[in-house]
């Protein structure tokens, strides 16, 4: 075993070597026959089929010089549907390592995400690399190369390179200088990318997971030994899904999908390394095959307009060689003259256009295509029409407007617009430059003065729409009629029809007592003006009466005193949170009626009114909820009265009007009065 003894001094003096250099902490060699080889490497790369999705699980196992399992894994998983891994903090006595994927991926065939998991394969020397991917060469080389060094007994390098070449000559491909399998990406561009993403996607071709597993497992058998496919069903296999692949519709699919991934994806020229015919000659060595061209995609276009690429001049045929072109959803110009039909053929110095009509709806794609050398390659020209978006703008709305009245909108000029633009208006009439335009729809530019002309309806507190449409833009004028100011509620539930009382908590309204053909009423109500609904609540709990007096402090309610058969004094407190009635201190003044409250700052204050004995009293009180206590204080200034009226404004109250038959009757004084002094 010439070949083991070699490796193992190799391995020691690679180990030398990196100990003294001491560059990278990352992976690191260190001398000695039982210690680590590789440590602390920072292990990465791609899993690829088209890429594997995330969450596939990934297993790194150490492998002797000889590729037999020591025992030693690591595991971790895909980190994103890019395919990525990493794997930190490798240590190994080995550099050889095997990688094992297991997980769904993207069939870049079908352009969709597999069915079921595929299970991937790669061998690596990590004694001088940190990144490995794991792909189908990796995978159908992994037998062989194992073949060659415990049986053939060759260096791991070059029995990579002879089963990778052996694998190659399957596909009719040679390339003697193409880089090992697990450096290989398909998402960048290069030819030894073009190479994997090309025998990636004939293995594929409309295989579900299952076949594709037995064919890979197929060929890794039969190879194995000799290094020749001597399966004549495999061959025919391969030879037939070559010939069926779209590839265009495969570059397609990879681009979309690293596109949504974010990833800045360069697919490079696989379709050169597939034999489309199946005549046994690659498409690059076809003679219809001309050298890469491209139409470059036009954005912003004009809607329903004939448009035409840039000028594109095929070289790379052979002498005198001609290629067969197909033009599909567009119309070909060959040296300037429109080609009548779809197909054509061109040879070198041939100048080629295409031409295409853009959509009729904006910001839309119309694709026209370019089928060269009999389909094997697809060029594509793509015209891409403008949003017909103008600079924004807004109408401002008419609010309070009178109703059955013709309001303008302001004037808006219009600017960046790359085209002349339709113009429409489901409603009222539109002025442009300060005409009035009769048949619409109509088209405007840039520098175009708009006005819309609105009638505002005829019910109170109605709103009227005028909707524009610019392009894909649409903007509203609105006008909104004037307030009807007094509107109708749901009536008030109980029996009583005069002198009942009530007062707010929060955004509620508490009403009871009063007079009815019944009599005294105690009935009380809630009223919410949200759900404009009345709801009945607990009866008020002294006893029925006309004429009482009500006010509010701290989330409590308080009504007491008006009349039933006498003039009464008595005063509760209500509290909503409970529904509950609760008895307070009497008022300490004469019983009466047409009397006034007001709150201030917590405080209740009440006066004025008629007595039992027909005398019309000046005199004030304070209630204080928290002390349960009257105090009288400062008399009214003006004559005694009844039914008087008063508001409290900034902590001062104002009380004026009422009645004194023995005054003058009807009174028209007004006060202020300020609690603090």
């Amino acid at each position: 075993m010439k070949t083991f003894s070699y490796y193992c001094i190799l391995s020691f003096v690679v180990s030398l070597a990196f100990l003294s250099c001491q560059e990278d902490e990352q992976n690191k060699v260190t001398p000695g026959t039982d210690s680590l080889v590789v440590a602390n490497l920072d292990l990465k790369g791609y899993v690829q089929k088209g890429p594997f999705i995330n969450g596939t699980s990934i297993t790194v196992s150490e492998l002797s010089q000889t590729l037999t399992a020591t025992g030693k894994n690591f595991n971790t998983q895909i980190i994103d549907n890019k395919g990525a891994f990493s794997l930190k903090g490798v240590s190994l006595k080995s550099a050889y390592v095997q990688l094992k994927a297991d997980g769904f991926y993207f069939d870049e065939v079908k352009g969709e995400k597999s069915a079921a998991q595929l299970t991937l394969y790669a061998l690596a020397d990590v004694s001088d690399i940190s990144s490995v991917n794991v792909n189908l060469l990796s995978h159908l080389e992994k037998d062989r190369v194992t073949y060659l060094i415990q049986e053939k007994e060759q260096s791991f390098a070059a029995a990579k390179q002879q089963a990778q070449q052996e694998i190659l000559a399957i596909f009719g491909i040679i390339k003697a200088d193409i880089a090992h399998s697990e450096m290989l990406d398909i998402s960048q561009d290069g030819e030894d990318n073009a190479i994997l993403l090309a025998i990636s996607a004939i293995l594929q071709g409309n295989n579900t997971v299952a076949e594709l597993s037995e064919l890979l497992a197929n060929i890794i058998t039969d190879i194995r030994e000799d290094g020749k496919l001597d399966s004549e069903s495999s061959r025919t296999k391969i030879r037939s899904q070559a010939m069926q692949l779209k590839l265009a519709t495969i570059r397609q699919h990879l681009v979309t999908r690293y596109g949504e991934l974010g990833v800045n994806a360069t697919i490079a020229n696989f379709e050169k390394y597939i034999d489309s015919d199946g005549d046994g000659i690659l498409n690059k060595d076809e003679d219809d095959m001309p050298d890469e061209f491209a139409f470059d995609t036009q954005k912003d276009v004009a809607v329903s307009t004939e448009i035409t690429s840039n000028e594109v001049t095929i070289t790379g045929l052979k002498a005198g060689g001609t290629s067969d072109v197909t033009v599909e959803s567009g119309t070909l110009l060959i040296n300037g003259t429109v080609v009548a039909g779809t197909t054509a053929q061109v040879k070198n110095g041939d100048k080629l256009k295409l031409m295409v009509t853009s959509s009729s709806q904006y910001a839309d794609t119309v694709t026209a295509s370019l089928r060269v050398a009999g389909g094997i390659l697809t060029k594509f020209f793509t015209v891409v029409t403008d949003d017909y978006k103008p600079d924004d703008f807004n109408f401002a709305p008419v609010e309070n407007a009178k109703r059955d009245s013709i309001y303008f909108s302001q004037t808006i000029v219009i600017s960046g617009l790359p085209h002349v633009t339709p113009i429409s208006l489901d409603n009222g009439s539109l002025l442009v430059n300060g005409i009035e335009i009769d048949n619409l729809p109509a088209v405007i530019s840039n520098g175009d003065q708009i006005t819309i002309k609105l009638t505002s309806i005829q019910e109170y507190e109605k709103t009227t729409l005028s909707n524009i449409q610019i392009g894909s833009v649409t903007k509203v004028f609105k006008i909104t009629t004037e307030l009807y100011y007094w509107q109708p509620k749901t009536g008030y539930p109980g029996r009583a029809y005069s002198y009942m009382i009530g007062f707010s908590i929060g955004n509620k309204v508490y009403v009871g007592t009063g007079c009815s053909d019944a009599g005294y009423e105690k009935e009380f109500y809630e009223y919410d003006p949200q759900t404009n609904q009345w709801t009945k609540k607990a009866d008020f709990g002294g006893e029925g009466r006309c004429m009482a007096v009500g006010f509010a402090i701290d989330n409590k309610g308080y009504i007491g005193m008006g009349a039933s058969t006498d003039f009464l004094t008595d005063f509760w407190e209500y509290d909503p949170a409970t529904d509950t009635w609760k008895q307070v201190a009497s008022f300490p003044g004469n019983g009466r009626r047409g009397e006034q409250a007001f709150t201030i700052d917590n405080i209740a204050y009440l006066g004025l009114g008629t007595d039992g004995n027909n005398n019309y009293l000046n005199d004030f009180w304070k209630f204080n909820p928290l002390t349960n206590q009257w105090t009288q204080t400062a008399n009214f200034q003006g004559d005694g009265r009844e039914w008087a009226f008063n508001f409290v404004i900034s902590s001062k109250a104002y009380v004026g009007g009422g009645y004194n038959y023995y005054t003058i009757g009807y009174l028209p004084d007004f006060w202020e009065y300020n609690p603090l002094t």
